[in-house]
């Protein structure tokens, strides 16, 4: 499993290549194939991810059964995975979607949306505006 706004379930210790090819598909730099490395071992390919950005990283199989249930979420309407950390709401775009066409290409911290503070007691009022999903919202990117 990976983490950085998309995820691959692996039932087991991932094969180097397969593991490339999902970083190659999946990742928001789509790094070319024949740069990512096959021969390096889980640590060594939760570096090299570390280095696409500091959001990405190699799950184990454990790790990645977790996060998807406390940790993800994906929001459709605008186009972004987002992630609950304890400075805020971290947005990653999803390429080709609304939030990466309007020019947002890496992850952003959410300040607001549509004026509503996405942190503290108002922070789940926010992601609310943004899963409501209905037209346009106005928002506030760090």
């Amino acid at each position: 499993m990976f983490a950085s706004g998309w995820g691959a379930s692996l039932a087991t210790e991932p094969d180097p290549e397969i593991v490339a090819r999902l970083v190659h598909e999946r990742h928001f730099e789509h790094p070319p194939l024949e740069e990512i490395p096959t021969t390096a071992d889980l640590q060594g390919l939760s570096d090299y991810l570390r280095s696409l950005d500091p959001w990405s990283r190699l799950l184990s199989p454990q790790q990645g059964a977790n996060i998807g249930r406390t940790h993800d979420r994906y929001h459709e309407g605008i186009g972004a995975t987002y992630f609950k950390r304890a400075e805020g709401i971290l947005l990653v775009p999803l390429p080709n979607g609304p939030l990466s066409r309007s020019g947002v290409r890496e992850p952003v911290r959410l300040l607001a949306a549509d004026d509503i503070p996405a942190t503290g007691a108002r922070r789940e009022e926010a992601l609310a505006r943004i899963a409501a999903g209905t037209g346009s919202i106005k928002l506030t990117l760090l």
